[in-house]
This record gives C-alpha cells, structure tokens and sequence, in this order.
C-alpha cells in the first residue's frame, strides 16, 4: 500500500524576492520528498520559481502590501486582505490542508488566527526584529494562535521570550547558505 504524503502549504504575501523568499524556497526544496509542497502566494519571482520548480501554486491574486498609500486606504486594504485570508484559508480547509507555514510577520498577521480556529497546523517564521507595543501585541497574538514559531537567529528568539511566548515553541533556523547555493541555478536564474 502507497503511503500518502502529508502536505504542507508555504505562504507568502509579500510581492519582492528578499531573504525570507529564498529561505523559503529552500525549505520547499528540502521537504519535497517527504511531503506534498503547495505555495499560496500573490504573484511574484518566488511564485514563478515554485512554478517552474513543479510545485502546486494557489495564487492569491492581489498583493498584500500596503507601501506607500495613504493612511484612509491601508484601512481598506487591511479589510480586504482579512477577507482574503479567510476565503484563502477556508480553501486550504477544503483541501485537507496538514500543515501550513506562514513566512513573514504579514502572513502570519493575516492567517494564524483563522487556520488555527479552522484546526490547522500552524508554523509562523519570523525573519526580523521589530518594535513598537502595537507590534508586540500582534507578535503575542500570532504565537499564541501558532503551533510551532520559527525565528532565524537567537536575538529574534529572545525577542520573543522577552514577550513571555514559550520558549518550546520556538525554534531557530539559521539562514546559513552553503557555497555550492550560489552555483545553483535553479535556485538563481541567470
């Protein structure tokens, strides 16, 4: 009898190709063979490259970045994103979704809440510090709605301890890349 694969669900809503993006995609590319790999993301270099990679896309059509516009139209976007996150999460319900990784703050901001309530697996992956009470409030919230929360260094973890979230939930995973990454052409079109 075939065993079948758990899957997992790689979230990303953020348009540029930065860090995060390549870090992502490199865990998508070492789960593979152990797991399906779905990426749910706006549309973007990392979405071609998940494409292109064999990897199922569910695209969630408009950007979530908010950069720029004026303070009346983040509050529109914001609605509009929380809708859209939810219709997104409804969709990875339906599909019998195992596991889903948020990267990035914004991701988790917008879907940890709802995939938790929905009974989901939820992996959050911090990338940065940042500051500010609203900040930290948010930042308490998402680990409270995760199940596991990966950061990529030990100051983002102590961040997080700062902010009383167990410390069993947080793992660090450093963004060490190899050197033969570099020469790695399906990870850095030419």
């Amino acid at each position: 009898m075939k065993e079948i694969k758990k899957s997992i669900y790689f979230v990303n809503v953020m348009r540029n190709h930065g860090g995060g993006e390549v870090v992502l995609y490199r865990i998508m590319r070492g789960l593979m063979l152990n797991y399906e790999i779905y990426l749910v993301s706006v549309n973007s270099k990392l979405q071609c490259l998940a494409v292109n990679g064999g990897y199922l896309s569910i695209d969630l059509k408009r950007p979530f970045t908010m950069y720029g516009l004026k303070f009346h139209k983040k509050i529109i976007l914001v609605f509009i994103n929380f809708i859209k996150s939810i219709k997104a999460a409804i969709e990875l319900k339906e599909k019998e979704a195992t596991i889903v990784h948020l990267n990035g703050f914004l991701a988790s901001l917008y879907f940890a809440w709802i995939l938790k309530l929905l009974g989901i697996k939820v992996v959050v992956h911090f990338h940065d510090l940042r500051n500010g009470y609203i900040t930290k409030f948010l930042k308490i919230l998402i680990c409270f709605f995760s199940d596991v929360v990966i950061v990529v260094s030990e100051a983002v973890a102590s961040d997080l301890n700062n902010l009383f979230i167990k410390q069993s939930k947080i793992h660090v995973i450093y963004n060490g890349i190899p050197n033969d990454f570099f020469n790695d052409r399906r990870v850095i079109p030419r």
